[in-house]
């Protein structure tokens, strides 16, 4: 297979799974107007996530794990949003236990320190690949300046 056809191959498959995620977030939200925009300009939310949860990439042992970290940064940058007491309420902390709630807490911190202006909530993500070809791509809400430029 040539360069451009595995090229061709990989934006397809990227329009699948971008498509597959609009559609969850769609029935996750029945009901609700939702508008699928292209992002326009500057970084992608997928990149600027996987980055802010690299050093708990580095620690991960394997695809799983990877993809344990990438599920626990997204509740960290989505926790991040909301005011201090109410970020670490809810059944799910249980679950996670003492050290799972440590590493919730530090993504947290980091995600605050590293990225104070970027405010977008993560709706879904999807991961797709392995190993160091690990992709994820993610669906966020637009920031309301964002929004009243649309119409």
């Amino acid at each position: 297979m040539g360069k451009a056809s595995r090229a061709k191959r990989l934006r397809h498959q990227q329009t699948a799974t971008q498509r597959e995620l609009v559609e969850r977030v769609r029935q996750s939200r029945p009901g609700e107007p939702i508008k699928v925009v292209t992002r326009r300009t500057g970084r992608k939310v997928s990149e600027i996530l996987m980055e802010f949860a690299q050093p708990w990439l580095a620690e991960a042992r394997n695809d799983d794990q990877r993809k344990a970290v990438i599920g626990l940064a997204v509740l960290a940058w989505n926790a991040a949003m909301i005011p201090e007491p109410e970020q670490l309420k809810g059944d799910f902390l249980k679950k996670l236990g003492a050290s799972g709630v440590a590493v919730i807490i530090d993504m947290i911190a980091r995600k605050l320190a590293l990225y104070p202006g970027e405010t977008r909530p993560i709706l879904d993500y999807q991961i797709t690949g392995a190993q160091d070809k690990l992709r994820v791509e993610v669906v966020f809400s637009l920031l309301p300046q964002e929004i009243a430029d649309l119409d």
